[in-house]
């Protein structure tokens, strides 16, 4: 990649990174602040990438979101379907549930592959993790834009009043995607060197829209109730769609979402940090 910016020479031992906690928070601030325009390039040139080849361009992201509209929207008319979810209209919710549902599983799997899709890049220059990270992240933002448009044409569609508390939701979404983000970046490292991990991320869609009330709310005495009783992200999908329309669920937990995230996205910003010479020696042999 011509014109990068110059990164200092870094040199890595066998000794513990943080042998020295003072000389580590050093490194991580300066490569914090020498990031921003490698990471801008990134971001463009995945978007590129991403949308080059495409006729239905930005249209992608929120495509699953209007066809689980639409699917929702024809069970209800053949009956299938039950005209309301949680107060509102089946196909709002289920519409809803998907555009949290792949909020969190893109942010999840954009991380993950922190590693794995830079490998050229950590090989060939003495690239922090500062600069694909922010290139993700900056992507994940662009995306949450577009899924905030989304869900208030949904509502306008669909007659779905809000409630004063509606910007929590926004919050509490942006709280998926940290939650999503952070998760990924203390899988990244090992699912970089381990293909089991990126076997068993297949199946976590399933597994997410069973354990989460995604389309729909099972009956709280039933097993598959009491599992999304204890699932964190039930509370906070229901958090936000109490904060947006008055559904059930708690605010509060649409609220204190990102600050879980946050905590996510430092723990794992920090390990792939610590796993970053160990990652690049594994992928160069």
């Amino acid at each position: 990649m011509a014109d990068l910016p110059h990164f200092p020479v870094s040199r890595y031992s066998s000794a513990s990174r943080l042998s020295d906690p003072a000389q580590f928070l050093r490194e991580w601030k300066r490569d914090i602040f020498a990031s921003p325009r490698i990471g801008w390039r990134l971001f463009q040139r995945g978007l590129i990438h991403q949308y080059r080849h495409s006729s239905l361009g930005i249209f992608l992201v929120f495509a699953p979101v209007l066809i689980a509209a639409l699917l929702f929207t024809f069970g209800r008319h053949s009956n299938l379907l039950a005209a309301e979810i949680g107060g509102v209209n089946s196909a709002f919710f289920g519409a809803c549930g998907m555009l949290m549902g792949q909020s969190f599983l893109e942010a999840l799997n954009s991380t993950k592959r922190l590693f794995a899709n830079n490998q050229f890049l950590f090989r060939r220059q003495n690239l922090p993790v500062e600069g694909p990270l922010l290139a993700i992240v900056i992507d994940l933002v662009f995306r949450l834009l577009i899924r905030l448009l989304v869900l208030a044409l949904l509502m306008g569609l669909f007659s779905i009043h809000p409630v004063p508390t509606a910007p929590i939701a926004a919050w509490g979404l942006l709280g998926i995607s940290l939650a999503g983000a952070g998760l990924g970046l203390i899988a990244a490292a090992p699912s970089c060197l381990q293909q089991d991990l990126t076997v068993l991320a297949s199946i976590l869609p399933l597994v997410l829209f069973t354990v989460t009330p995604v389309f729909g709310v099972p009956a709280p005495a039933s097993l598959l109730g009491r599992i999304q009783s204890v699932n964190p992200l039930t509370w906070l999908f229901q958090g936000i769609r109490a904060a947006a329309y008055g559904g059930s669920g708690s605010v509060v937990a649409a609220a204190i979402g990102p600050v879980v995230g946050i905590l996510l996205v430092l723990l794992g910003w920090f390990i792939c940090r610590i796993a970053r010479p160990h990652v690049v020696e594994r992928i160069l042999v």
